[in-house]
């Protein structure tokens, strides 16, 4: 119960009117297990809608140092489905993208010199870059770099948020659409034939300028190979 009421007071604090005793979930040693491991890291994670204009949708944000942020329907999620192997990786891999979005894209920027922001097409290439690479961070983080528990993962949250919203699943100017993440995670690889693959879908031509562009950020990233 010692380590229980840690968990409760040191990673997860009550941000919404609609959750659910903690003890519902933290009873479940694997979820605590993950939110152990979270803590371990040095960070903290909140549920709750506060921050979010879509928070029935299984999402996360990480814009404070040390603070992950996880909509309240994951909260809830996790106590109906807390057995189902699906929705722990889909989990997992959530919380491990955000983690990336703590520990790389501070420094992002300045590390790779990046010029000025020349199109809207640019800055979606490089915002979708990010968003992709941190899939495949939290994919190797939590779940062994298994590209099948990635593909899975990818599958549960588009199919569940897709019911939620009813509407069609599109790319927007930082987030690739669902059917492109899965792509990705077929592909399989972080590396530049995967650039190369997100510059086609974002339309930016690969021209000199965009190869030395992905060289510094194969070299800022490495690449990350799922099995």
């Amino acid at each position: 119960m010692d380590n229980l009421f840690k968990l409760k007071n040191h990673a997860i604090k009550k941000s919404s009117k609609y959750m659910i005793k903690y003890n519902l979930i933290l009873e479940d040693d694997c979820i605590t297990n993950i939110i152990q491991t979270v803590v371990n890291k040095g960070y903290k994670i909140i549920f709750g809608d506060f921050l979010y204009d879509d928070g029935y949708l299984l999402n996360g944000h990480s814009s404070n140092k040390n603070i992950i942020y996880l909509s309240s329907v994951w909260y809830s999620h996790l106590l109906l489905y807390r057995h189902n192997i699906d929705t722990i990786t889909a989990f997992k891999i959530t919380i491990g993208h955000e983690i990336a979005h703590r520990k790389f894209d501070d420094s992002f920027k300045k590390t790779i010199k990046l010029p000025l922001i020349k199109s809207i097409k640019y800055l979606s290439l490089l915002s979708n870059i990010k968003e992709v690479h941190h899939d495949f961070y939290g994919c190797q983080l939590f779940c062994d770099s298994s590209k099948q528990n990635l593909i899975t993962s990818s599958k549960y949250k588009e199919k569940y948020n897709r019911k939620q919203t009813n509407k069609e699943d599109k790319s927007d100017i930082s987030h690739p659409s669902w059917e492109q993440r899965i792509k990705y995670a077929k592909y399989g690889s972080f590396d530049r034939g995967l650039l190369n693959m997100i510059a086609e879908d974002t339309k930016v031509s690969i021209t000199p300028e965009i190869e030395e562009l992905f060289d510094r950020i194969m070299a800022f990233y490495g690449e990350i190979h799922l099995q």
